[in-house]
């Protein structure tokens, strides 16, 4: 995928590759959708169903990551809004 070739151009360590594609996948699989069709409320149901079977911080790791992932996503013109940003 794009997004984990763009982290791996930046640098990234093979964990934090790792720690991208998990949540990316876990995000796909709980979503039931492509990132281009994601909503705030996929994402926010998406850490909710998380939160049952993980600790904070690990709920937390997820979010940041998927931020970073709709930023880029943003920042590569695939989106025109970032559904991760909280008012």
């Amino acid at each position: 995928m794009a997004f984990l070739l763009s982290r791996r151009v930046t640098n990234c360590i093979a964990r934090t590759l790792e720690i991208c594609a998990d949540s990316q996948s876990r995000f796909q699989v709980a979503a039931c959708l492509p990132p281009v069709g994601a909503t705030s409320v996929a994402i926010q149901r998406c850490l909710a169903g998380l939160r049952v079977r993980m600790e904070a911080a690990g709920v937390d790791q997820h979010f940041r990551t998927l931020k970073t992932f709709f930023s880029w996503y943003v920042e590569s013109c695939l989106i025109g809004e970032h559904p991760v940003r909280i008012c």
